[in-house]
């Protein structure tokens, strides 16, 4: 796993599963997070020839876990019998991506390894939802693998060398790419409680995390990556998951107390003339002339952390901030044309067909989870 390209699958796999936040069990649910907007990005997707045999394009491969995670949650909430045959055609695919990688660890896993962890998280949220966790093993072993990678290459903090110079590192940032592994496996430890290994995912979780803070932060932030300084949102969003996570994960209040401080840390970041956050991260690969650059992505992520800590806390300030950032996705990303969520906003408008990166369908499919994650776990109503 140390080879340039194995370096490559590995950090392209950790930020693309942007990932975890998935539904908790064991907690009375709400009624639907639901809107126009909601609706309409739904019909649009399923219309739009974007899907085909449980894959989705053009996703970055967010589809294998988001796609099967709305369908199945919301299929099963409103007993929509299509929704759940959907979810149920996507997990097939996703359990045939895990089957190989099981069989060929060190070519299919090695070489594909974005794919093959989105497979798993959508197969660890199926199992979540409906019960049936026989592909659980090869989930088991699909993380197992990549845990030891991080350890035994990384030290549990994946820094890159100087000769690794992929978008997804020089994007994205060590802090969010070794974050995506500290939240792959809480997401076992919290949504499938009995499983075997939980033990092992909360204490590879906390180790992950400890080695984050001894790399990242600086005492009011985590940095994006060692050597930076500037303030970022990805990298303090992700660590709000996490810190959140651990505290349902453990019932160590500390980790709420970490998760609260940090939403106080990106204030700066938030937007002085419409709402939302800006987001730094890849404003200088798509062009923009200005820092009014806020993604999708980034504001799913943001709405993801929000809805977590007004669910541990019960706190209202968190659905205050939540709404302000969902108003900005949706009176600002929202393309009426076409019923579907743009990239980004930037420099004073919607993503052009120009930009770099125009449409994530996946993006849009985080969207649809969060809607109905909030709504049903959140009271953010």
């Amino acid at each position: 796993m140390s080879s340039a390209v194995h370096r490559y699958s590995l950090l392209s796999s950790l930020v693309l599963c942007c990932l975890v936040l998935a539904c908790d069990s064991g907690e009375e649910g709400r009624g639907p997070f639901q809107g126009d907007v909601t609706q309409a990005v739904e019909s649009h997707l399923w219309g739009g020839g974007y899907y085909s045999g449980g894959d989705w394009e053009p996703d970055f491969n967010d589809g294998a876990f988001y796609g099967t995670a709305f369908y199945v949650r919301e299929g099963l909430d409103q007993g929509n019998v299509g929704y759940v045959g959907r979810a149920g055609e996507a997990m097939d695919f996703n359990a045939g991506i895990l089957e190989r990688a099981r069989r060929e660890p060190l070519s299919y896993f090695a070489e594909n390894l974005d794919v093959v962890i989105m497979a798993m998280l959508g197969a660890i949220e199926y199992a979540a939802a409906t019960g049936d966790v026989e592909r659980m093993q090869d989930v088991d072993f699909v993380l197992d693998l990549a845990n030891a990678a991080l350890w035994i290459v990384y030290g549990n903090y994946l820094v890159p060398d100087e000769s690794d110079d992929s978008y997804f590192t020089e994007t994205y940032g060590a802090t969010v790419v070794t974050s995506v592994m500290a939240l792959s496996n809480l997401q076992v430890a919290v949504l499938l409680p009995e499983s075997s290994k939980r033990a092992r995912r909360v204490d590879s979780a906390r180790a992950i995390v400890e080695a984050i803070e001894s790399g990242a932060w600086n005492g009011t932030f985590f940095k994006k990556d060692p050597g930076e300084e500037r303030l970022h949102l990805y990298p303090n969003i992700m660590m709000m998951l996490c810190y959140s996570r651990l505290y349902q994960a453990t019932g160590e209040s500390g980790y709420i107390d970490k998760a609260e401080a940090l939403l106080e840390a990106i204030q700066p970041l938030k937007a002085p003339d419409r709402p939302g956050y800006r987001s730094p991260y890849s404003a200088e690969f798509m062009g923009a002339a200005t820092d009014d650059y806020s993604t999708l992505s980034s504001q799913n992520y943001l709405m993801f952390s929000l809805a977590l800590l007004n669910q541990v806390t019960g706190k209202d300030v968190y659905c205050y901030e939540l709404m302000d950032v969902r108003r900005f996705v949706e009176e600002y990303l929202f393309d009426r044309a076409h019923s579907r969520l743009l990239h980004h906003w930037m420099d004073g408008q919607i993503a052009q067909p120009a930009d770099p990166e125009y449409f994530c369908s996946g993006c849009n499919l985080q969207y649809l989870y969060m809607t109905w994650w909030a709504g049903r776990y959140s009271s953010c109503n």
